[in-house]
């Protein structure tokens, strides 16, 4: 007969209670620090951009599969994957520091699970060897410098069709390049940093650091891939603007997947739209012939007022002569009537 102390009923009920404090206990490992812990709250709000895969397009944009070819770049076209969101918002989290004492690029997922995102971790995983001997790459050092030697009007000249130039401000500062007025080899190239190498969600225009980085690829200048994400993702942790959305979202899955952290974890984001063949010919076919740059904020033509265009109304001539016939024929009426 069962009463108060059976011992299945009060084993049933510690279970429950120990599995409670077992899994507040686990979401606390997942973290670094408490303060980790609650900056948790602040990166799950963040909007997230995810890569995008790239099929060959061939011949359309030859040139740019020659220059992914050379440069050894095919596996940034191929690895994006459905990533799981809860392990992005964790990684993100705990790459942020709270103090330069902190090693940098530095994550943690699931237990103590450290995830590098070095230069050469990224790099491994992307199958790119950097040349020995080459202390950084030509981009990282002209951005260190302000972009100070950087000849804008042969940006402009390697980017732009005819007639295409930066937006820039009352000083003359270049701002950003209108997208649309872009070679088509360029546009195609700027869907593939805009989604796998410095996620933006603003595609509209090219910002001029993005130009520059686009500019360098194309001169053929030396880029370290995995060091400009590397930066790109902890520039994107320690970012406080609750607003900046949170990219690389299938790369940190990939690497937290090669320390052997269990990433199949939901709900899921699946890759954005593929860039194929039809993405090129739908929106980076363009005719490249000088392309007028209309002014910022054009003026409207001035229209004339609404009551000076109206004619003025047709007034009838009240003093029209009547049919003397048709009186005639009213007094005899009434003369008849009388009568």
């Amino acid at each position: 007969m069962a009463s108060s102390s059976n011992p299945k009923r009060v084993k049933t009920v510690g279970h429950k209670q120990d599995k409670g404090k077992k899994k507040q206990r686990s979401f606390t490992y997942n973290f670094f620090s408490q303060l980790h812990l609650e900056h948790f709250e602040v990166v799950h709000n963040r909007r997230l951009i995810m890569e995008r895969k790239v099929e060959e397009v061939y011949p359309e944009a030859e040139a740019f599969g020659d220059e992914i070819m050379r440069r050894k770049w095919s596996q940034i076209l191929t690895y994006p994957a459905s990533a799981s969101i809860t392990i992005v918002h964790e990684f993100y989290a705990n790459a942020h520091r709270f103090s330069v004492d902190e090693e940098p690029f530095l994550g943690y997922v699931r237990r103590g699970k450290r995830i590098l995102f070095d230069s050469a971790t990224i790099n491994s995983f992307l199958g790119i060897e950097w040349p020995e001997g080459i202390a950084s790459c030509e981009y990282v050092v002209a951005k260190a410098n302000n972009f100070q030697d950087i000849d804008f009007d042969d940006v402009e000249r390697v980017l732009c069709a005819p007639g295409g130039r930066f937006q820039r401000n009352s000083r003359g500062v270049p701002l950003h390049v209108k997208r649309s007025i872009l070679t088509p080899l360029c546009q195609y190239w700027v869907a593939l940093l805009h989604a796998n190498i410095s996620p933006c969600s603003h595609v509209s225009d090219l910002v001029t650091s993005r130009a520059i980085l686009l500019y360098y690829i194309l001169q053929g200048r030396q880029i370290n891939l995995g060091q400009f994400i590397a930066q790109e993702i902890f520039d994107c942790a320690q970012s406080t603007n609750p607003k900046a959305p949170l990219g690389h979202l299938s790369l940190v899955v990939h690497l937290c997947t090669l320390v052997g952290v269990f990433t199949t974890v939901d709900p899921f984001e699946r890759p954005r739209k593929t860039i194929n063949r039809a993405y090129f010919r739908q929106y980076c076919v363009v005719d490249e012939a000088a392309l007028p740059i209309p002014d910022p904020h054009p003026p409207r033509p001035r229209q004339p007022r609404r009551d000076a265009q109206q004619a003025p109304p047709v007034q009838l001539d009240q003093s029209a002569p009547q049919d003397p016939f048709a009186m005639a024929e009213i007094r005899q009426m009434l003369q008849h009537l009388g009568s």
